[in-house]
């Protein structure tokens, strides 16, 4: 390029009243006001909190707008944010340790239970914020704070994490390939886990800002303080207080699987059904021993002759009546409240049905609620 050329491009693009001096087109040679912001695509940093101002010419005039919403300064709030982020970011990593030190990928080797348990551990991560709520209130509170917590309270907030956290069931996809050997699935369930905690302490980190005041993020910083129940220890006792609480709920055991008898190892079916209680119907599960040769297509036959038969459907039919009659489903217990939507799941693909209601007079069900809560 001759350098008379390149000159020319320098005075072009260096000229302020040039029409192609910018991406907004033409520009003054002085602003009256500050130019519109472009938009980067990052909520927070597009629009702030809801306490930043939408304008910038007015942002040396936020002293004007002071309520018990919104009550600091620009770079206060910019202060509060960038620890509250931090603070999300230090609780990601304690949550990903608890993982680890809890062995989860050894201790759920059972797929069904797997896809079940992907989502509760996930639903942790914003019941552990819910529950780090009531804290944050008490400590500022006790701390001699508590005109900052009049534009807010437990409620609002907990509505606000509540819409940037997962919802609704995510079960984690059936791993395919190499993945079906046991030390494979394993492992990929582990990084499919660790790819979905990541994404939700993200969310929490990235956009909630954005929805709250000033209030707010005092509540929503204190939260997140380690000591209110975000350290690595923490997350580990809650990760097992649930796991154990969903083996001995017996939800992961619906379908057929062998258990040990008196007399050796033997199957039993396991199904749930909803049971008719006088203040409204609940979830139980039912076992009894499980027979082979009930559906259509088996094999039956005798060890001794030799002989198989294959089983036709009216024979199925036939079969399965007169097994529901002699060996009726027992009562084990009814579900816990926060697992019944995984029973229903569960029950569902083991059974390829929803559950049905029992057919036993509700009344009769009472006594056994009592004894088997």
């Amino acid at each position: 390029m001759h350098m008379g050329n390149a000159l020319a491009l320098k005075d072009r693009w260096s000229s302020s009243t040039s029409p192609d001096n910018s991406l907004l087109g033409p520009q003054p040679d002085s602003y009256l006001e500050p130019p519109p912001l472009m938009h980067t695509g990052n909520e927070y940093a597009d629009k702030g909190t809801r306490c930043d101002l939408k304008d910038p010419v007015h942002e040396q005039l936020w002293r004007h707008h002071l309520d018990e919403y919104c009550f600091m300064a620009p770079s206060q709030r910019k202060d509060q944010v960038h620890t509250y982020q931090l603070r999300v970011l230090a609780a990601r990593g304690s949550y990903l340790k608890a993982l680890t030190d809890a062995e989860i990928d050894q201790r759920l080797k059972n797929t069904s239970a797997n896809t079940f348990m992907f989502d509760f551990l996930i639903d942790l991560i914003g019941g552990a914020a819910i529950l780090a709520l009531g804290n944050a209130f008490k400590n500022i509170r006790d701390r001699g704070d508590g005109a900052t917590l009049r534009g807010t309270s437990d409620k609002t907030i907990e509505t606000l994490v509540r819409s940037v956290v997962s919802s609704g069931k995510r079960l984690v996809p059936t791993p395919r390939g190499e993945a079906e050997q046991e030390r494979s699935a394993n492992l990929w369930f582990l990084k499919e886990l660790t790819l979905a905690v990541e994404r939700e302490f993200q969310s929490l980190s990235e956009n909630l800002v954005s929805k709250c005041t000033d209030s707010d993020l005092v509540v929503l910083e204190e939260a997140y303080d380690v000591n209110n129940g975000h350290s690595s220890a923490d997350y580990q006792a809650k990760i097992e207080k649930l796991i154990q609480r969903f083996e001995s709920s017996e939800v992961g055991h619906i379908g057929v699987r062998w258990t040990a008898g008196e007399f050796g190892a033997r199957q039993e079916e396991i199904k749930a059904y909803w049971v008719p209680l006088p203040m409204g119907r609940r979830l139980a599960l039912f076992k009894r021993a499980h027979r082979d040769g009930l559906e259509a297509g088996e094999r039956d036959g005798t060890m001794f002759t030799g002989y198989t038969h294959v089983v036709t459907e009216q024979e199925s039919k036939d079969r399965k009546t007169e097994y529901d009659r002699n060996r009726p489903f027992e009562f084990v217990r009814f579900v816990p409240a926060d697992f019944v939507e995984a029973a229903v799941q569960m029950h569902t693909e083991k059974w390829g049905s929803t559950p049905t209601e029992h057919e036993a007079d509700g009344s009769s069900w009472v006594g056994l609620a009592r004894e088997r809560p």
